[in-house]
């Protein structure tokens, strides 16, 4: 359990400083979308984390009753996805910034 901790903090952090920069109204400058497909990132890395301790405990006490749930790694690929459309968008504003 200890070994998740570490990767939940990334993603909490990630979000923390995302929510930040969106509060401050910088909503399609690169380093918001970096922290969002970073947080994406770190997300995907946890689940596949929570999968191989859940493995990891079920070879060691119960070899029976175990279901493997991928619910973070979905997690991370939509906002991961998300971070994508927010990239597209932050193209198409530069690119409008430089029209005239």
């Amino acid at each position: 359990m200890l070994a998740i901790l570490p990767f939940g903090f990334m993603v909490t952090l990630n979000f923390f400083r995302f929510f930040t920069r969106l509060k401050d109204g910088r909503l399609f400058d690169a380093p918001t979308v970096r922290y969002l497909e970073t947080a994406g990132k770190w997300w995907i890395v946890l689940g596949v984390v929570q999968i191989l301790t859940g493995l990891g405990e079920v070879y060691l006490f119960s070899p029976r009753g175990f279901t493997v749930s991928g619910d973070a790694i979905v997690a991370g690929l939509i906002v991961f996805f998300v971070a994508w459309f927010f990239r597209e968008a932050q193209e198409l504003q530069e690119e409008q910034e430089l029209t005239v």
